[in-house]
């Protein structure tokens, strides 16, 4: 019985949540979104800059931007002698996609159902940013397949917050305790005001915890400075 209470409160919130989402197609009319390209440097002397496609073959570039409905995204690639650093950015209006939707496509997820095999390294100490502000760095992960081998780290800023994904709040959780995080989540959606989503994915083929003061991570990092600190990307129509 406990269950089912669970379960269909559950769902009432996600039909709720679907409701206010819907609302705010007509609010973001007046929105336009930011040229993500634009918001980190396209050349850095010493580096040589390479846009690629999101995905590597049209089909899947059509998969990606109709499961993930971004509003603006970019994969960007930069050189150094035999260092390589590439950024995959994806940004969404508010109420665009429901947080969980950009959950259900981290990493974490992703790359190991495409054959890659990940290891979690320890959580990196918070780095102190150039406003003075801490940027929490949660997920710290290795991924190796076919003779690569990276290091990643990734955010999913929700308004002007770090979110923790669904993939690490609910490793070990039995299904109540699941289903109690998800109706959380869920009524946190509903009572909070849709906000603006950034997604920034940094990988390295060498360890990237030794290139965090390098020109394209700094950047990223001076990026999030701003957002976390109440900066919204987009602008309002006149």
């Amino acid at each position: 019985m406990r269950k089912f209470l669970l379960c269909f409160l559950g769902g009432g919130l996600i039909l709720a949540t679907g409701f206010q989402f819907f609302g705010l197609a007509n609010q973001r009319k007046n929105l336009i979104s930011p040229d993500v390209s634009r918001l980190i440097p396209n050349s850095i002397p010493g580096w040589l800059v390479e846009d690629k496609p999101i995905a590597e073959s049209p089909e899947m570039q059509r998969a990606v931007s109709e499961v993930l409905n971004f509003d603006s995204a970019v994969f960007r690639v930069y050189r150094r002698g035999s260092d390589e650093i590439t950024v995959y950015m994806a940004y969404w209006l508010p109420g665009k996609i429901h947080p969980q939707g950009v959950d259900a496509h981290t990493p974490d997820i992703c790359w190991p159902n495409n054959g890659w095999k990940m290891t979690k390294l320890p959580k990196l100490t918070d780095q102190v940013l150039e406003s003075g502000r801490s940027l929490a760095v949660p997920n710290n992960r290795r991924f190796m397949a076919g003779g690569q081998d990276l290091t990643v780290l990734f955010w999913h800023i929700n308004g002007h917050k770090i979110r923790q994904s669904f993939s690490v709040f609910e490793e070990g959780m039995g299904m109540v305790e699941r289903t109690k995080r998800r109706i959380y989540q869920v009524w946190t959606s509903v009572t909070t005001p849709a906000q603006q989503q950034l997604f920034i994915r940094i990988s390295s083929n060498r360890d990237i915890t030794q290139q965090l003061n390098e020109p394209p991570i700094r950047a990223c990092t001076g990026l999030m400075d701003r957002v976390i600190g109440g900066e919204n990307l987009y602008t309002v129509k006149q």
